[in-house]
Formats: C-alpha cells, structure tokens, sequence
C-alpha cells in the first residue's frame, strides 16, 4: 500500500492468504479432531510418504476438475447458440458444480 491506496495485487494477494488461513486452520482441527495426534512429531519420512499422497491426489483432482470446467464451457457455448435453454443451462452448471463422487454401487 502506497499513499494510503490499495493497490488490485494487494488486495488480491490479502484475499488469497486470509482465506487459505482460515480454511487452512479449520482443516488443522478438523484432522486434529478426526486423528486426536500430535501432527508436529512425526518423522520426516512419515511427512514424505504423507505429501507424495496428497500430491498424487492433487493430479486426479486436477484432472476432473479440468473435465468439468470443459463441460462447463461446452454449456456456455450451447446456450449461447440457442442449443439448449436457461433452465436446461442451469441445471447442466449445477449439476457440474454439485455433484459428489457416487458410490461403485450406485
């Protein structure tokens, strides 16, 4: 902040890092309470083997989630052809934006 303005990257970069704290500490305690450990004595191999996990997780999220924001698109497209309605339209975006992971026995 220069002259008492607020510059866009500013206010940008406040938003991003007040958001990842606050969802980054409800997430903290909510594994706290689900695991009831001291997260901060583990052993560096026990944090290795624990980030390789997750970041495989984020190359499957990653992936789906460039699926639905394509699906999203091809709505976008169709609408603005006049191929399918609003409601139609609508209920496309929400069912890509909603959905939870069904089930193998779904």
């Amino acid at each position: 902040m220069k002259n008492g303005t607020t510059k866009d990257y500013e206010a940008d970069g406040h938003s991003i890092w007040s958001c990842a704290y606050v969802d980054g500490r409800r997430k903290y305690e909510s594994g706290h309470e689900e695991h009831k450990s001291k997260f901060w004595t583990a052993g560096a191999l026990w944090y290795a083997n624990n980030l390789r996990s997750e970041a495989l997780d984020a190359v499957a999220y990653s992936h789906h989630l460039i699926i639905c924001l394509n699906r999203i698109l091809n709505t976008a497209m169709k609408l603005e052809a006049g191929e399918i309605n609003g409601i139609e339209g609508g209920a496309n975006i929400r069912n890509i934006l909603e959905n939870f992971p069904i089930t193998e026995d779904s």
